[in-house]
């Protein structure tokens, strides 16, 4: 055979490789895509996040919006969300263990206050220095694990009617916490806490230089060194 020959049928055989090989990669990509489709809708910023029977995550972004991630694309027809002036209200989100979606609400630095009611909240990543957070009964955990890293100046929390909050450690100058049927186990370290405690609430929380809580005799303050 000739050499041009040769050289003719071997590049025909590199050719019918690559072919094949990006076929089997597109296969192997397309399901690796399918199950970690991301929906995403972009929403203007706002400075209250108001949340109700919902089982999100909340996250720090350069932008606002709203993500859907999931084995299946998900229609954001079904996300109940409304933003009025700079109010977002979200509402009657929660999938079945199943489905493996999960819903994370990014937001700027300019929020400031989250109010839940009767829902789960995790907050993964916060950007702005003050914040307020009023609870009633739901579940909220900080996950925010900056040890070396001050993540507020100033930390307001309000929880009510059997609310439980729950925190990693980070780092905040001014802490105030108002406890009614609720509890809270704060690995935060403050420079100052204070707040009051009623109705067999309890709070574990670290040594702080200044330490002012008030309690009546049901409640149960835990302090750790």
């Amino acid at each position: 055979m000739k050499t041009s020959k040769i050289i003719f049928v071997s590049l025909l055989g590199v050719i019918a490789l690559v072919i094949l090989g990006g076929f089997v990669a597109a296969r192997f990509t397309g399901k690796r895509n399918v199950a970690g489709i991301v929906n995403k809708q972009i929403i203007p910023s706002f400075k209250v996040i108001y949340i109700k029977n919902c089982d999100v995550s909340l996250s720090y972004g350069d932008s606002s919006f709203i993500s859907v991630t999931g084995k299946k694309d998900f229609p954001f027809s079904e996300i109940n969300y409304k933003l009025t002036n700079d109010t977002l209200r979200i509402s009657d989100i929660r999938f079945s263990q199943d489905s493996n979606k999960r819903v994370i609400i990014y937001s700027t630095d300019s929020l400031n206050t989250i109010e839940v009611v009767n829902s789960d909240l995790t907050i993964d990543k916060f950007g702005s220095k003050k914040l307020r957070l009023s609870s009633e009964n739901s579940f909220v955990r900080f996950n925010r694990n900056l040890k070396d890293e001050v993540a507020f100046n100033s930390l307001s929390i309000i929880a009510k009617k059997h609310s439980t909050i729950d925190s990693d450690d980070f780092k905040t100058n001014n802490l105030n916490i108002f406890l009614e049927k609720s509890e809270a186990d704060l690995n935060i370290t403050a420079l100052r806490i204070s707040g009051t405690l009623s109705d067999s609430s309890s709070i574990s929380i670290k040594q702080a230089d200044d330490i002012s809580i008030k309690k009546d005799s049901t409640c149960r303050i835990s302090i750790n060194n």
